[in-house]
């Protein structure tokens, strides 16, 4: 079992890109660019929104894939956002024999599925005792938004895409729920050599009003190497936003977000973070519900030494 569970506050400070950590930007061949790179040291995809229950509850989920050659490691929540409660949690250990780019996995009782036919994902968690989750995100819409292929000196790239709608299911023990989105955070990042010297801190919010912000954060000692932020609304048209963010810890399982543009504080309490090792880096994930305006979700990982 390579999962180790434990609890660690983490913290993440969005600063300004310096000009030389950029290279020219590459133009995704989408929709190849959600594909897996058999050759890439450390990946991730993370898939990440908000559902909607028929009546009327609201649900932040989020699910994280990060593959080290064979090994992969699969992480997975559903939160109340009225109560941040989790009310799935699960996480999944393993290996895969393939080293394809196609994504078809299923490690113990999860499964990731991409078809780059129609662009669409289908993920989730089934247990012995029929608990869990079946997703399905769908890619293609008429103002769907991608992001650049962005890569750094570090051998690191990373790329963003606002999904079409998402529609599943979830079955707990006190019965089921058929969710739905708009929309959704689809991420994936890969480094192309090892890494033992750059941290990784990425955040993904998405609020109820359809719209939704990221920031990426790449750092050598404590120096930002690279700093990306953007701010998609619900009709794919970006929201300038500041590269001068900051994101501080509050207390326990707090966070502050502070934007100068647009000028908004945004408070999220988090559930207790996931914490585990991943070739003697470490993984966080923490994640939580946005109470006040724009309400919603936000989805706060690093990779770091």
């Amino acid at each position: 079992m390579f999962l180790k569970s434990s609890r660690k506050l983490i913290g993440l400070v969005l600063m300004s890109c310096v000009s030389f950590s950029l290279q020219a930007k590459q133009e995704p061949q989408f929709p190849t660019a959600h594909l897996a790179h058999p050759k890439a040291v450390i990946e991730s995809w993370s898939l990440s929104g908000i559902a909607d229950a028929e009546t009327g509850e609201s649900y932040g989920y989020f699910f994280i894939i990060t593959k080290q050659q064979e090994k992969l490691w699969i992480d997975t929540e559903i939160i109340d956002l009225k109560t941040n409660e989790v009310l799935l949690a699960r996480s999944s250990t393993g290996k895969i024999t393939q080293q394809e780019n196609r994504l078809n996995w299923k490690v113990e009782s999860a499964f990731f599925n991409y078809n780059p036919v129609n662009e669409s994902w289908v993920f989730g968690v089934l247990d012995k005792n029929k608990q869990g989750f079946n997703f399905r995100v769908d890619g293609l819409k008429p103002y769907s938004k991608e992001t650049d292929a962005i890569k750094g000196k570090q051998g690191s790239q990373f790329y963003f895409h606002q999904s079409a709608r998402m529609n599943g299911n979830f079955s707990l023990a006190k019965g089921e729920h058929f969710v739905t989105a708009k929309n959704a955070w689809i991420q994936h990042q890969w480094f192309d050599k090892k890494i033992d010297e750059v941290d990784s801190k990425q955040l993904l919010c998405r609020f109820k009003d359809d719209s939704g912000f990221y920031a990426v954060q790449y750092l050598r000692n404590n120096a930002v190497l690279l700093s990306v932020a953007d701010w998609l609304m619900n009709d794919g048209s970006q929201l300038p936003v500041s590269q001068f963010g900051q994101i501080k810890s509050q207390g326990k399982n707090a966070w502050a977000i502070n934007l100068s543009l647009p000028n908004l504080l945004l408070q999220f309490s988090s559930t207790k973070p996931l914490t585990y090792s991943v070739d003697q880096r470490v993984m966080n994930i923490s994640a939580g519900s946005v109470k006040q305006k724009p309400q919603g979700f936000c989805l706060l990982t690093s990779l770091s030494k």
